[in-house]
């Protein structure tokens, strides 16, 4: 029997562990589950694949709006442009690649890497393709996937 100095901590101690082993088992109740929603589809040796990186994302109310680099360049830009969209919150997407913007687009355009628009939301509805002489902007009035 404890004596009634030591109870106390007992108690304590019980409803403590009680309280981590109910967290925890909430916790992997609810965890998330991931979804894959574009992949590299590049395969030029210019730069490094099976990347999709930089990305800028904004939602309103169920739609959401991501842009991202495809097949990034070891000194900036990437192959391509990706896009994903969800108008009911994630449940499902459709994603895709910017046509005719660069060299490696689908039909190919006329520059060599593209790179999508960050930060501010007006920044974000503009993807610019790069070339040597100069860049090429993507609005989103002028395709039907923004």
């Amino acid at each position: 029997m404890l004596s009634r100095h030591r109870r106390p901590i007992a108690v304590l101690i019980g409803l403590s562990l009680s309280a981590v082993i109910g967290f925890a088992s909430a916790l992997s109740a609810s965890a998330a589950t991931l979804l894959q929603i574009s992949s590299d589809p590049y395969t030029n040796t210019t730069s490094a694949h099976a990347t999709e990186l930089e990305p800028d994302t904004y939602a309103f109310g169920s739609t959401i709006v991501s842009a991202f680099q495809v097949g990034r360049f070891f000194n900036g830009g990437a192959s391509n442009i990706g896009f994903a969209t969800s108008t009911n919150g994630g449940a499902s997407w459709t994603s895709g690649f910017l046509p005719s913007g660069t060299v490696f687009a689908t039909p190919a355009g006329p520059y060599a890497r593209g790179s999508p628009g960050s930060g501010s939301g007006i920044r974000f509805r503009r993807s610019t393709c790069l070339s040597a002489d100069r860049p090429m902007v993507v609005s989103p009035g002028e395709h039907p996937w923004w």
